[in-house]
């Protein structure tokens, strides 16, 4: 999450078209990590039976939210600037990992094993 943040952040604040294309190699590197690791997070959540439907829910929901995200993304650019954009994404972002982060030491507070599910 580290990464992407920092790949988004230094997209943001690219002064030179080579900066901000190393920006989003930074960050596609970092996106396409994020689809793996959530894949094995699903499968550990759900019972095995139900992992196939559960990782094609992920799935469907990681190209809706980038079909969306795009169009959503340049809407609201084409209204206020796309540097506004960036930053209240990057902001966004940080406030998300950070509740995530949260979120994973109450989880792992509770200790229960997948096996005990």
């Amino acid at each position: 999450m580290g990464t992407y943040l920092a790949g988004q952040s230094l997209g943001a604040l690219a002064s030179t078209y080579s900066v901000l294309m190393v920006a989003r190699l930074v960050t596609g590197v970092a996106s396409s990590a994020f689809f793996g690791v959530s894949l094995a997070v699903c499968a550990d959540l759900v019972p095995e039976p139900q992992r196939g439907q559960a990782s094609s829910i992920v799935l469907g929901g990681l190209m809706v939210g980038t079909v969306a995200g795009l169009a959503d993304r340049w809407t609201i650019s084409v209204q206020v600037g796309g540097l506004t954009v960036l930053i209240v994404f990057m902001v966004t972002f940080a406030l998300g990992a950070q509740n995530a982060a949260r979120s994973r030491s109450w989880r792992s507070a509770r200790s229960v094993s997948p096996a005990s599910r």
